[in-house]
């Protein structure tokens, strides 16, 4: 059997207004000043059903139980509180074997979820099990330094990442399953689950291992749910099979499935196709507004440089031959995000590009038919924190 499973962000629960939320919030206890076991004392907990739920779920199965859930607590003396006496926190739980909750970790960083509250102060999130020691984040935690110094931890085994996440044509949003490895350094292991509703712009579930790269992953608008399945290596075990699979599963049944990517759209983009009408099945991206310097691929192999605003990237490459047009994108500036959230980004970016008139990374496609055995993108690093990313077809 499994050691641990994860579930994504708002699988519980949907997002909503401040108000709708309170119906499925539960006061979520603090692990660290008290033992909680909620299987284990359901005079205390069983109206607290989802919380009860998980706990007994973990015991029953032996296994580890990470979920994200919504967590209310009372905050009148609280400088700060809200006008309704509340605190409401989009919140992941972590459950040991026995059902012991090991973890409540408050999301940091929220991202237009205006039924919610910010955590109160920077928590550790990291927790220990029988088989490593590991730490949890949620979505929009992912694009600020924090976890990506916790990731670097010698001590740190995995992140264990939520998502509820936009689906984006831009250098580091465009999938979070392949894209945010780079920030995790290179031991890390990070497990992403994510809500599967392509038509909602979020979409793709795995495991990565920072040496050895996806593990198992889907990322496909197939309207299936799915569970994703790999041994994670470790450092200091020998090398074993990942035995990896990913089963799909519906109301009434579940069936082993394989990623042929027949259902991914050539195109994702929000203005060039009509709205969704099925927001399972219907895959759609937005287009962000970010300026690259461009620097064509000319050649089958070779090497190629391409700087923005003083940040420069190069990209040493080997392909059995060009079919489709790329490019080598960089951008270092000022990051727009729906005129709400800013920060500063430096990106290096390989990808396939289609000429939409004039402009050649106006139309992006999800597919393309080239291999690219070796791709070694090197940049720059003015900060401690950069992110660089190839997007291709990899063998």
């Amino acid at each position: 059997g499994a050691d641990v499973i994860v579930f994504p962000e708002y699988g519980i629960f949907a997002p909503a207004s401040r108000n709708e939320l309170k119906e499925y919030l539960e006061t979520i206890p603090d692990p660290k000043k008290t033992r909680v076991n909620p299987c284990d004392e359901p005079e205390i907990y069983s109206q607290r059903r989802i919380l009860y739920t998980l706990s007994c779920l973990a015991k029953e199965h032996s296994i580890v139980l990470v979920a994200n859930m919504g967590d209310i607590q009372n905050c009148q003396e609280h400088p700060q509180c809200p006008e309704d006496g509340v605190f409401q926190f989009n919140t992941n739980v972590v459950f040991d074997r026995d059902g012991t909750l090991l973890v409540r970790y408050r999301k940091e960083r929220l991202f237009f979820e205006l039924g919610m509250d910010l955590a109160r102060e920077q928590q550790n999130s990291t927790f220990k099990t029988d088989f490593g020691t590991f730490a949890t984040y949620i979505c929009f935690d992912i694009d600020y330094e924090r976890m990506s110094e916790v990731a670097r931890w010698p001590t740190v085994d995995a992140i264990m990442f939520f998502c509820h996440v936009f689906e984006q044509i831009a250098a580091d949003d465009h999938s979070p399953v392949f894209g945010k490895l780079g920030l995790l350094g290179n031991n890390a292991t990070l497990m992403v689950s994510n809500i599967q509703m392509p038509g909602y712009l979020a979409m793709g579930s795995g495991i990565f291992h920072g040496e050895k790269g996806a593990l198992s992953y889907t990322f496909n608008p197939d309207g299936f749910s799915k569970l994703v399945v790999s041994r994670v290596p470790k450092s200091d075990l020998s090398p074993m099979p990942l035995n990896a699979s990913i089963t799909a599963f519906s109301k009434d049944d579940t069936w082993e499935w394989e990623e042929d990517g027949k259902d991914i759209p050539l195109q994702c983009s929000r203005k060039l196709l009509n709205r969704t009408t099925d927001v399972y099945r219907d895959y759609c991206c937005m287009e962000e507004n970010i300026t690259f310097t461009l620097a064509k691929l000319e050649k089958d192999y070779g090497n190629v440089e391409a700087c923005h605003n003083g940040f420069c990237c190069t990209l040493n490459y080997n392909t059995s031959g060009l079919n489709d047009q790329f490019y080598l994108g960089v951008f270092s500036g000022t990051y727009n995000h729906f005129n709400r959230y800013f920060w500063c980004e430096e990106d290096c970016v390989l990808a396939r590009c289609d000429p939409l008139g004039s402009n050649p990374l106006c139309n992006v496609p999800d597919k393309n038919n080239d291999d690219f055995p070796a791709c070694v993108p090197e940049s720059q690093i003015y900060k401690r924190s950069c992110l660089s990313i190839c997007i291709g077809k990899w063998r």
